[in-house]
């Protein structure tokens, strides 16, 4: 949010600072300095060679796509599968710490052609790859081997979009690599403009680590390094949620904020240079500033990593200084609808990420704010500033992170007056004067002071109660809603205020109605205020109808999540009850990053407003199903936690447990000589394991898979089977258990045991069964080879209809009384 306020706020100040040089040298634009036939000249062979560069910049990024690897690559695999093959390129990023690549690819080998090819691929060592990773540098030139393929998303309703993130970052595709393919090329290897270009991209990285070093100098450094060049790599995680509490995380993404700061300091510098020397003035001073200021923010961009924000405000910089130069005004409806258009022209998948629509969104709020509000004096502008902006982030924030910062306008309104006024000045002076160590060490001594103030007062806010809440994601209805109320708001306020300008004398302020005041008095216009205040009202009660209808379904619903190579399966009863069977997987260590329970199992149960779990169900302790389950009791409300023996459970079964005994949720140890457990009007009954496995007899197969529960459940005539990952001696043993009676284990829905492996989903099995509809949860090219062919074979031989998550993403079953609906990811009824 305030990273668009200041984007705002500082173009503002660039336009003040345009306002102070002398009218008579304002006005007098650049080509004024020429006669008039030398600047009709000079102005068509800019326009003609400016044509001529957007062409060939065309013909090479427009035509070049064809060529590109996210084409590429579907025409090598069509099914979507890693391929195997060797890139050669230049290396854009190294990043030891989170073991990651970037490179900007020049050609693709496979075992059978090699491609000329261009874009950027993300590589990170295979997984079963372990050892120290590779020392690169920005621009060396390198081959390297592994399997490439597009970024792939879990396609899970509500849950954050890795696809869009890629494309936003301007990534083709992601690779696995082994390091000891790696190979160095020579530097001389490649065409007069390839060596340049590195020539170039090694004096960038000299100037960045320069600037590292010298604020490394600071106890600070990581803070100041993320500050000016958006590398968030120094920070903790405590100190991240620090952040994330108080709204001021946007502060270290480098976008039109730092743009317009930088911008304001040139600009600033080279009127106060021009003016010490009157003999410059007889120039065009607005220009010859523009233009030095175009330069400085020009730099800072080569500085910069890229990214939507980058280039976005970099166009937004362009466009006010071109203003400038052609001694035109400056009109910020014009920066902010040209801004948007560019941006959603450049990168075409911007327009769906949240960096987008938080940074427009607030800058039009802003717009209509102070259109609507007219504030006059600095305070009332800078809190209208703020309000405005916060009102019009808070319904994106809501819809892409989950979470609100209740004290984000005191934050912002507080760090942000520090950070512009006295914090960049420093680390700027402290800069320009490294070659003088111990004017540069007293200078960063002077931020470091300042950053203190600016910590204290961020963990300060960060601790008041309720500054930062996670919350439901709202639908687009209720955006457009949100939206529509604020404007009916507004409208009326419009109606009935007067409005505010400036008299010719400053000492006085005078108030009287304006044209505009008098349309909102007119009765067409109350009429339509009315009406707009109904169709408010009434999308609330139809939103609040709706999600109750939502809540509280009439029949039984199983969502089967695509979580890869797990399970995890969300089953809402009639009634309104629910329960969460498995968690999905997580990574090994605990710190892991790779955590689907915190990525889509939490996402997804937000998505469906529901803000705790009745039952929570492990079916046994393997960490394809018990990883995400942490997350989860961190996560959500629960009430009941429901498992079989835990027998040889290793240390991630134990930290879950403790979790649960930590919020005092009851567990219970469930076998089959239970009676079944009535669930509103529905039932479930334990059909596995036995109660012998409970009092350890070892005359029970006693493999973790073998000790899964296997669950049914009943709504009437309607009933589903989960069957864990049990294996075929399971199976038959079951079958033995219910003495071959067909009608005893019947169901419409069967969940595929094992995830479709070959040692499983017997034929007598399926036919004791006879499930209208299987679903298994299996991962896109997964190491065991799930599911089975055989496996396959035998669904098909029983005419069972087999849904995979792995291409049809979650899959939703809904067990109604007269038929059985499946949809997959889109929503699509599946046949």
């Amino acid at each position: 949010m305030a990273c668009s306020l200041l984007y705002a706020v500082n173009h503002a100040g660039l336009s003040r600072a345009c306002e102070t040089i002398p009218e008579k040298v304002v006005s007098k634009p650049l080509n004024d300095c020429f006669s008039t036939r030398s600047r009709k000249r000079v102005i068509r062979y800019l326009f003609t060679y400016t044509l001529i560069a957007f062409s060939l910049w065309s013909f090479r990024h427009g035509l070049g796509t064809m060529l590109s690897l996210s084409v590429l690559i579907p025409l090598l695999s069509p099914d979507g599968s890693p391929v195997a093959a060797t890139v050669k390129g230049r290396v854009g990023e190294s990043d030891p710490k989170r073991k990651m690549l970037l490179i900007e690819v020049d050609s693709l080998s496979t075992a059978r052609k090699s491609f000329s090819t261009r874009g950027w691929v993300r590589g990170h060592p295979s997984r079963r790859e372990e050892g120290e990773f590779p020392s690169l540098e920005p621009g060396e030139r390198i081959a390297l081997s592994g399997k490439i393929s597009l970024p792939r998303d879990y396609r899970v309703p509500g849950v954050f979009s890795w696809k869009r993130w890629f494309a936003e970052k301007k990534i083709d595709a992601v690779m696995h690599f082994d390091s000891s393919s790696l190979t160095r090329r020579s530097r001389s290897q490649g065409s007069a403009w390839a060596q340049g270009y590195d020539r170039v991209q090694r004096g960038i990285h000299f100037l960045h680590s320069k600037l590292s070093l010298i604020f490394f100098k600071s106890p600070y450094g990581y803070v100041y390094r993320a500050l000016v060049l958006g590398d968030t790599s120094g920070f903790s995680k405590e100190f991240s949620e620090i952040l994330i509490a108080t709204g001021t995380i946007h502060i270290f993404v480098v976008s039109g904020w730092h743009f317009g700061l930088i911008g304001l300091f040139f600009l600033a510098s080279a009127r106060r240079f021009a003016l010490l020397f009157p003999a410059l003035q007889r120039i065009n001073l607005a220009g010859c500033t523009a233009l030095f200021s175009l330069m400085g923010v020009t730099l800072f961009l080569a500085l910069c990593p890229t990214g939507v924000p980058t280039g976005r405000a970099f166009l937004a910089s362009l466009l006010f200084f071109g203003c400038i130069l052609a001694g035109r005004r400056v009109s910020f409806a014009f920066l902010l609808l040209v801004t948007a258009f560019l941006t959603a022209f450049y990168y075409p998948h911007s327009a769906e990420g949240a960096s987008y629509q938080l940074t427009f969104s607030a800058l039009i709020g802003i717009y209509i704010g102070h259109r609507v509000l007219a504030p006059v004096r600095w305070y009332s502008k800078l809190g209208v500033t703020t309000a405005a902006a916060y009102l019009a982030t808070v319904p994106i924030l809501a819809y892409h992170f989950h979470r609100i910062s209740l004290v984000a306008p005191l934050a912002n309104l507080l760090i942000t007056p520090l950070i512009s006024l006295l914090l960049f000045p420093f680390l700027a002076a402290g800069v320009a004067t490294a070659p003088l160590e111990d004017l540069s060490h007293l200078l960063l001594r002077g931020a470091d002071r300042v950053w203190e103030v600016m910590a204290f007062i961020c963990r300060a806010l960060s601790e008041v109660p309720y500054a930062h809440l996670q919350i439901f994601p709202p639908t687009l209805f209720e955006l457009w809603l949100y939206y529509l109320a604020i404007g009916v708001l507004l409208y009326i306020y419009a109606s009935k205020r007067p409005s505010i300008s400036k008299s010719t004398s400053r000492s006085s302020v005078k108030f009287e109605y304006t044209a505009s005041g008098e349309f909102f008095r007119l009765p067409l216009a109350k009429r339509v205020g009315k009406f707009l205040m109904i169709i408010v009202v009434l999308g609330i009660a139809f939103d609040l109808a709706y999600w109750y209808c939502k809540l509280h379904p009439r029949h039984l619903v199983f969502s089967f999540l695509d979580v890869g190579q797990g399970d995890s399966i969300l089953i809402e009863f009639p009634g309104g009850k629910t329960m969460l069977v498995d968690g999905g997987t997580r990574g090994w260590q605990k710190e892991s990053a790779f955590d689907l329970g915190k990525t889509v199992v939490l996402p997804y149960l937000r998505h469906k407003r529901r803000k705790s779990i009745d039952y929570l169900v492990l079916t046994h302790t393997d960490l394809d199903h018990l990883g995400g389950l942490l997350s989860v009791v961190q996560g959500v409300g629960v009430k009941e936690v429901w498992l079989a023996q835990w027998r040889d459970a290793k240390e991630h079964f134990y930290d879950w447990l403790r979790a649960v005994e930590e919020r005092e949720i009851p567990i219970y140890l469930l076998h089959n000589r239970l009676r079944p457990e009535r669930i509103g009007r529905a039932s479930v009954e334990v059909i596995w394991p036995p109660l012998s496995l409970l009092v350890r007899k070892t005359t029970e197969p006693d493999h973790a898979n073998d000790r899964s529960l296997v669950l049914k459940l009943t709504d009437g005539n309607r009933a589903a089977l989960l069957t864990g990952d049990i294996g075929e001696n399971v199976e038959d043993a079951i079958l033995k258990e219910f003495h071959f009676v067909r009608g005893n284990l019947r169901a419409d829905l069967l969940k595929v045991p094992h995830h479709g492996s070959g040692y499983s989903s017997s034929i007598d099995f399926l036919r004791a069964v006879e499930p209208k509809v299987a679903v298994c949860s299996v991962g896109l090219e997964n190491r065991y080879g799930h599911p089975a062919p055989r496996a396959v074979a035998r669904y098909r031989l029983a005419k069972i209809p087999l849904l995979m998550t792995e291409s049809s993403g979650t899959v939703v079953v809904h067990l109604k009384e007269d038929s059985v609906i499946a949809k997959d990811f889109e929503g699509e009824t599946i046949p």
